[in-house]
């Protein structure tokens, strides 16, 4: 089989780290790319795959390890690197990063300045958006659900809950006293004594029905109003 592009060793850009890019064409059509268009950028031929309808587009970036394959398409200005892999479907846009070990497949989009990075696994059908980020071990196969308070959000995933930028398995934040919990994240134990109940409750939501659900959301939204954080001692 033909490759579907090339890679182009006449346009090439640096990036400040001193990594070298380059630009990619096309030399067939397929899908919404015609032959002759120009691609966004690679740092080699090993990052996107020739098979399938996979591609990068406009100014988006794969380099390093990362591999783009069958599917799966980068837009915009979206980067993905490291040792990512982003197949199946899915979808890059905006200013979306997946990096680390991550691997985004099926139909997930993710959009404007989502980050998905650690060893995260995100598979299924939905789209992330806004500034959203998934780490660690975490596996997504379904849109998370997310109680959203005036200061802080709370994250459950498949197997892992995300408290700000601190993410854990279920089974280890049931193990944590109040005291660790405020231990957690610097300067945020304030957040979790006021919530320490509407916390807790998210540990619970694997065995609650929507309804359930839908009413701590409502609950959290309604009751919690704007603190000012205390100064984080040097």
């Amino acid at each position: 089989m033909s490759n579907k592009y090339a890679v182009l060793g006449t346009q090439s850009k640096y990036l400040p780290d001193g990594k070298q890019l380059f630009r990619i064409i096309a030399l067939k059509s397929f899908l919404d790319v015609q032959i002759g268009e120009f691609g966004g950028w690679v740092e080699s031929e090993a990052n996107l795959s020739q098979d399938g309808d996979c591609w990068v587009y406009d100014e988006a970036i794969i380099m390093d390890n990362a591999v783009v394959s069958e599917d799966a398409q980068i837009y915009d200005n979206a980067v993905v690197s490291e040792d990512a892999k982003v197949f199946g479907s899915a979808h890059v846009y905006n200013q979306a990063k997946v990096y680390g070990d991550a691997q985004v497949s099926d139909n997930v989009k993710l959009r404007n300045f989502v980050k998905v990075y650690g060893n995260s696994k995100l598979s299924g059908n939905f789209t992330l958006k806004n500034e959203f980020d998934i780490f660690g071990d975490t596996v997504l196969t379904d849109f998370p659900r997310i109680l959203i308070t005036e200061d802080l959000t709370m994250v459950l995933t498949d197997n892992s809950i995300i408290v700000g930028c601190v993410c854990y398995p279920i089974e280890k934040w049931e193990t944590f006293s109040t005291h660790q919990i405020e231990l957690i994240t610097p300067g945020a134990g304030y957040l979790f004594k006021r919530y320490e109940d509407l916390f807790k409750s998210i540990i619970y939501l694997p065995r609650l029905n929507q309804e359930e659900v839908a009413s701590l959301q409502e609950q959290a939204i309604k009751e919690i109003t704007p603190l000012t954080p205390p100064p984080i001692a040097e």
